[in-house]
């Protein structure tokens, strides 16, 4: 009927796609931690206790709040690895990050278990 009508939408469909700006890559776990470094954050453990993180740029970090401690960092490509003074008796543990709504969600690595939430800093 009209023989270059289908051409013509083939062609404006891929100039629309063209147009669109290409997907953000989501933010690896360990990408979200280093945005924390150099800064305080405000968490709460799976328990609900409040308490402020604060990673420094040296890879010290230390916790106030609820509960008071400080040790060491390192960045992981899913999140960090922590080891504090007091708890855990000074053995490190390492965790994953993960975004989820307004909040990201800390999770123990080796087990996946809920160890807390923190704001976005």
């Amino acid at each position: 009927m009209f023989p270059g009508i289908k051409s013509i939408r083939s062609a404006s469909m891929l100039l629309i796609v063209a147009m669109l700006p290409a997907a953000a890559q989501t933010p690896t776990g360990g990408d979200i931690f280093r945005s924390w470094i150099g800064k305080t954050v405000d968490a709460e453990t799976a328990k609900g206790a409040k308490v402020k993180l604060a990673f420094a740029n040296d890879g010290a970090v230390s916790m106030s709040g609820a509960f008071t401690d400080t040790g060491k960092w390192r960045a992981t490509d899913d999140g960090y690895c922590t080891t504090w003074q007091k708890t855990r008796s000074g053995k490190e543990e390492c965790y994953s990050v993960v975004p989820d709504g307004r909040m990201f969600l800390v999770r123990v690595k080796n087990t996946g278990e809920l160890s807390g939430r923190v704001a976005h800093p």
